[in-house]
């Protein structure tokens, strides 16, 4: 195989320590490893610790910006054909606004349009900008990557943008959350944050979208602890904060948490619950598969794309129901193995040598 130069927008790389950032770092740690022939360059104004990882590797580099307010949709473009790059990657829904003349294959990927599915959880700012900016990329790419075929959908009724043009490429997860973790890890773990040796663990940002008060009010309904991982920078956290106050035997917002200690969580966890309204993959539905860790899904959106056969689905706008599925596992021993048989059938999707192969068959062409 030929080797490519590949130039990818790194900004997520090297700035952002969840979603996107895991995205993003993930797809250039899987696509070097499998294709060391090929060159990858990742381009931004300013390198931080999060992507010193895959700089490690000699056919990977950090090719540094000029400083300015609008180096990467000015400049970023250009230099990547000035460093003899085929293929550019724009990784989170963007691409440079200016280009040479020199050749270069434009890739995007669209993670979702949730800000024109429920523009009600974005400014009207935000939901202009952000509809500009990916409409834009979609029409100048020569080919867009969906992460599901929810996104799929949602670019060709939202844009207008030709099915052709697309292909869905589903996410891989991190090797951290595959690997087996020791008892002594797990009690380490329930001592530090004080938490029930049996729970369920909810990870996502806590906002409204994700709809974590309807598990909560489940949680307390039922009787049953709930541990909340994610960021807490909106006013609906402080909702959830406050149920957690009130119920403090049930409801666990530890702080801090590294991403070393979820593996932990997810593998000492009962099981998981992402009873969000709308979401475009689901990334925590995966690390919890790979967990060994049935997840309880929303019916909504991607998330039974994600989950497969291999999860239980709930209404999350039914706290009821949401409850009812919570103490179905709890109270039901043989559950795991039934749901989970056959898991890596299911699994077998994300595999990284197949999402390795797919990228590199969009690159050529």
């Amino acid at each position: 195989m030929v080797g490519l130069r590949i130039g990818f927008d790194a900004k997520r790389i090297y700035h952002n320590r969840s979603g996107l950032g895991n995205y993003s770092r993930d797809l250039v740690r899987i696509l070097s490893s499998h294709f060391p022939h090929d060159q990858f360059y990742l381009y931004d104004k300013q390198a931080t610790e999060l992507g010193a990882p895959l700089s490690a590797a000699d056919h990977v580099q950090f090719r540094p910006l000029q400083k300015g307010l609008l180096a990467r949709q000015l400049l970023m473009g250009k230099q990547a054909q000035k460093d003899g790059c085929q293929v550019f990657h724009g990784l989170s829904g963007e691409l440079p606004l200016r280009w040479l003349r020199t050749p270069i294959r434009k890739i995007v990927t669209i993670h979702d349009l949730i800000f024109l599915r429920y523009p009600k959880y974005y400014s009207q700012i935000d939901v202009s900008l952000h509809t500009w900016k990916f409409r834009r990329a979609c029409h100048m790419a020569d080919h867009v990557v969906a992460i599901s075929e929810q996104t799929k959908q949602d670019i060709v009724h939202f844009f207008g943008t030709d099915p052709a043009k697309i292909t869905v490429i589903y996410q891989g997860c991190q090797a951290i959350f595959k690997d087996p973790v020791e008892n002594d890890k797990k009690a380490e773990i329930i001592t530090k944050y004080q938490l029930p040796e049996k729970f369920f663990l909810s990870v996502g940002t806590i906002e409204e979208r994700k709809n974590q008060l309807s598990t909560a009010r489940a949680a307390i309904d039922t009787g049953l602890p709930v541990v909340f991982i994610g960021a807490k920078k909106s006013r609906y956290a402080k909702k959830l904060e406050r149920l957690a106050i009130q119920n403090s035997g049930l409801i666990f917002l530890p702080e801090n948490v590294s991403n070393a200690e979820l593996a932990v969580l997810y593998q000492t966890c009962l099981a998981t619950i992402y009873a969000s309204l709308y979401e475009g993959f689901g990334i925590p539905v995966l690390e919890s598969q790979f967990s060994g860790k049935i997840p309880i899904l929303s019916n909504r959106s991607a998330l039974p794309e994600a989950g497969g056969p291999n999860a239980l689905y709930v209404d999350p706008t039914n706290v009821q129901d949401i409850g009812a599925k919570m103490k179905y596992l709890w109270t039901n021993s043989a559950a795991s193995d039934l749901i989970m048989k056959d898991i890596d059938r299911h699994l077998a999707q994300f595999d990284e040598g197949c999402i390795a192969e797919q990228y590199r068959n969009v690159y050529a062409g």
